[in-house]
C-alpha cells in the first residue's frame, strides 16, 4: 500500500494505491484501515474473479482499465537506427518546465486512462495529473530521466524514464500530434533503449493500457514482449477526514422503543430484533438493531442536518460491517466530500460508529440540494 500525497493534494481527495494478489478479509481490512477516499487497486488480470470478491465485502468496484507490461532484454535485442536524424534529443531540466508542460497538455488532452473511468474525476483533473507526473521527472535525481526531442527550438516529443539498478523503465512517452506519422515514437523507443545500455542496464520495461495498440506494436518491433497484466479497480470509499466540504456528527441511543416502533411500522419483526434467545441462537450476543434502521437515521440526518432541508436523495449505498446491539449509543457522521456545482450533485460519506468507536455502517449518499450548493463560497 502507498499513499499518493501528490494526487491527494491535487484532487483534494485522499488517494491510496494497492497491489493485491488475492482479495479477502485481510486485504479489505487493510484498505478500510487506510481510510482512503479513492483506493486504486491493481489485481492480476488472470484473477478477474477476485474483483467480484470486493462486492461481497460491501465495496462497489469500478473496473477502469487493464495495464500491460512489456520487457526487453537489452543484451539480445537488435537496435534500430534513428529515423529522424534531423531532430535533436536534449536532456530535460528545470529550465524546461514550461515547455514540457505545454507539450504534455497538447499530447494528452482527451487521453483515456484508468482515471477517466472514475466519475469523481474531471478531464481537467486527469490532464493536470499527466502534467504533474511528467514534470516530476525534471527533478535533480540521476535515476529520473527526461529526454526532450526538438525540431529547432520547438519541443515535439518527450520520453520520461527511470532507472532501477540494471533495469530501465520507460514511464511516459508522448509525441505532438502534428508530428505523428513520421516514426518519431519509434525513435523515442530506440533512443531510450540506447540510453539504457549506456547507463549499464540489461533490461528495459514499459507499460500502457491494453487498448493502446499502436505503441504495443512499436514495442514488439523493438524486441519487447508482454510479460504481465493487471486489472485496475477504483474504490470510491470517501473515508478520509482530511479532505471535506462540511461535516455533521451526532450521538443517538438505539432504544428498545425505537426498534419496536421501526419493526411494527415496517412489519420487520424478525425475532433477532425482539428476542434475546432467538438472537443468541443465530450467533449474536443479544438482540440486534435492524440494519435499515441505521439507513433511516442517516436519511434523517442528511435531510434535516447536512446538507439539510430540501435535500433530494438520488442514491445511497450501504455496507453493514458489524452487528449493532440494542441499547448502543451510536455516533452518526455525515461528511460532504464532493460538490458538483454544474449539476448540483453532492456526494457525502455516511458513517455510523458503535460505542467502542468501531465502524459498523458505511455508505455514500448522492443527493441534490440547490440551496446548500449556492451557499458555498468559491473554492469550497
Amino acid at each position: 500500500m502507498s499513499y499518493s500525497k501528490v494526487e491527494s493534494d491535487r484532487l483534494l481527495l485522499s488517494v491510496h494505491r494497492f497491489r493485491l494478489d488475492e482479495v479477502g478479509r485481510d486485504a479489505l481490512r487493510a484498505i478500510r484501515s487506510a481510510r482512503p477516499d479513492i483506493a486504486i487497486v491493481r489485481i492480476p488480470s488472470g484473477k478477474i474473479d477476485q474483483i467480484a470478491e470486493l462486492e461481497l465485502y460491501g465495496v462497489s468496484p469500478l473496473v477502469t482499465d487493464t495495464l500491460v507490461y512489456y520487457g526487453c532484454d537489452l543484451t539480445e535485442c537488435e537496435m534500430r537506427k534513428i529515423r529522424n536524424a534531423d531532430l535533436e534529443f536534449r536532456l530535460g531540466g528545470e529550465r524546461d518546465r514550461e515547455r514540457l508542460s505545454h507539450v504534455i497538455r497538447e499530447i494528452f488532452a482527451g487521453y483515456r486512462n484508468h482515471y477517466a473511468g472514475n466519475p469523481l474525476l474531471s478531464e481537467t483533473d486527469i490532464l493536470d495529473g499527466f502534467v504533474e507526473w511528467g514534470l516530476s521527472f525534471l527533478q535533480e535525481d540521476e535515476d529520473y530521466i527526461c529526454w526532450l526531442l526538438y525540431d529547432g527550438d520547438r519541443p515535439v516529443a518527450f520520453a520520461n524514464c527511470r532507472q532501477y539498478d540494471e533495469c530501465f523503465e520507460g514511464v511516459l512517452f508522448g509525441v505532438d500530434s502534428e508530428y505523428s506519422g513520421r516514426g518519431i515514437y519509434g525513435d523515442l523507443m530506440t533512443f531510450t533503449q540506447q540510453d539504457a545500455v549506456r547507463r549499464g542496464c540489461s533490461r528495459m520495461i514499459v507499460s500502457t493500457q491494453i487498448q493502446n495498440m499502436a505503441v504495443q506494436k512499436a514495442w514488439v518491433r523493438r524486441g519487447f514482449r508482454l510479460y504481465e497484466s493487471w486489472n485496475t479497480v477504483h474504490l470510491n470509499l470517501l473515508m478520509s477526514e482530511e479532505y471535506y466540504v462540511a461535516v455533521h456528527k451526532e450521538k443517538i441511543l438505539l432504544s428498545e422503543e425505537m426498534v419496536s416502533q421501526y419493526g411494527h411500522l415496517t412489519g420487520d419483526e424478525n425475532p433477532v430484533h425482539f428476542d434475546d434467545e432467538a438472537a443468541v441462537e443465530q450467533g449474536f450476543a443479544g438482540r440486534i438493531v435492524h440494519g435499515a434502521l441505521l439507513n433511516g437515521l442517516v436519511s434523517r440526518a442528511v435531510g434535516m442536518k447536512l446538507p439539510g432541508k430540501g435535500t433530494i436523495y438520488l442514491s445511497q449505498s450501504a455496507s453493514y460491517l458489524k452487528p449493532v446491539y440494542l441499547g448502543t449509543e451510536i455516533t452518526l457522521e455525515i461528511w460532504v466530500k464532493h460538490v458538483d456545482r454544474d449539476t448540483g450533485r453532492i456526494l457525502a460519506s455516511t458513517r455510523v460508529y458503535d460505542n467502542e468507536s468501531r465502524l459498523v455502517f458505511a455508505g455514500i449518499a448522492v443527493v441534490l440540494n440547490k440551496s446548500f450548493v449556492e451557499g458555498l463560497r468559491p473554492g469550497e
